[in-house]
């Protein structure tokens, strides 16, 4: 009886720091795609707070670089695609002045 209810407040608090983790995650996501400048170091502790929450070893996290490499390369994409939307506005501008 003591072990389950020890196993349960183990999972309710791992589950809060996944949360909190994803929460934090989702922030900066948030940020870049709405053109906000997210520094490294906002970056590494939201990475680097699942390192010291975590122990266990039935969870998997992505390795801070590649989540880092991945915020990166979405940064860029959304980027592209707001320059490329931009672009198009331009041309139907230039059209319907030309028409």
């Amino acid at each position: 009886m003591i072990e389950e209810r020890d196993q349960q407040k183990e999972k309710n608090e791992t589950y809060k720091q996944s949360s909190a983790q994803n929460f934090k995650i989702n922030e900066i996501a948030e940020n870049l795609k709405s053109g906000k400048i997210v520094g490294e170091k906002i970056i590494s502790n939201a990475l680097s707070y699942a390192s010291k929450e975590y122990t266990g070893s039935s969870y998997c996290f992505i390795d801070p670089k590649d989540l880092e490499t991945q915020l990166v390369q979405y940064k860029q994409d959304l980027l592209n695609d707001i320059i490329i939307e931009i672009n198009q506005i331009k041309i139907e501008y230039n059209l319907l002045d030309d028409a």
